[in-house]
């Protein structure tokens, strides 16, 4: 099997997730640390209002929490299924959401948003560099892109494809691939309008059951971690955010 013949971002079993379940009132862990973070952005500058996107929305669930912190902002998301799309704008029709793919740089203006969250979209692509050129093209100056997404620590890259097996074995899909924190490194660092760059671990404050979907991640109680994410591909889960901020 050639590189050619994988998908390059397709996962078939999103749309059946998300369409079947409703996080808004139980708010996942990475939000709230992701909240916080976009929160502490708009308190150092002193930025009540301004324009906030979340790429690869899904639902909508992230937008439904962060309004509750960022009152005044405008807020909008990104969505490549317009299934996802189509349902995150009933759950939100205050919203705008836009079907789209990041990898398409005219999906939204140059210096359209003070802040850009991007969450377990990367994993899903062979080479990060184009979303993140397009995410950082859209941030205004000083603005702020917060990615949470799995980084290897080591200086390894890795290009996953898994396939399920029930009673007829699947197709190949695409996810799960780790960048290491040197690649996303080089990567940014080859633009010149970036302020700063900096990496912070995200760790699980709680456990997760393991559910009927092998691919969705759960914990094990591991002695250096009590919560520890694995998924049924036998990969160990380390997710960082990912902080740029632009000149």
């Amino acid at each position: 099997m050639t590189q050619r013949d994988l998908p390059e971002s397709s996962r078939e079993a999103d749309e059946m997730i998300y369409l079947h379940e409703d996080r808004r009132n139980e708010v996942k862990s990475i939000f709230k640390a992701a909240g916080k973070k976009i929160a502490d952005f708009a308190s150092v500058k002193n930025n009540k209002s301004g324009k906030l996107l979340d790429v690869g929305c899904a639902t909508g669930d992230f937008l439904d929490y962060i309004s509750t912190i960022l009152g005044g902002y405008n807020l909008a998301g990104l969505e490549i299924s317009e299934a996802l799309a189509l349902e995150a704008s009933k759950r939100m029709p205050s919203v705008s959401i836009k079907v789209g793919d990041v990898l398409d740089k005219t999906c939204f203006d140059k210096r359209s948003f003070d802040v850009i969250f991007m969450s377990g979209v990367l994993n899903c692509f062979d080479d990060p560099t184009p979303a993140l050129n397009a995410t950082i093209d859209w941030l205004r100056p000083k603005g702020h892109l917060l990615i949470l997404d799995m980084i290897n620590g080591h200086p390894i890259d890795v290009i996953s494809r898994h396939r399920r097996v029930a009673n007829t074995i699947g197709n190949w899909e695409a996810g799960w691939n780790y960048f290491s924190k040197q690649t996303l490194r080089t990567i940014i660092k080859e633009r010149d309008d970036i302020a700063s760059l900096n990496f912070d671990e995200f760790f699980m404050d709680k456990p997760i059951l393991k559910r009927d979907d092998p691919m969705r991640t759960w914990t094990e109680n591991f002695s250096e971690n009590q919560y520890q994410l694995v998924n049924g591909a036998n990969q160990l889960i380390t997710n960082w955010f990912v902080h740029v901020e632009k000149r």
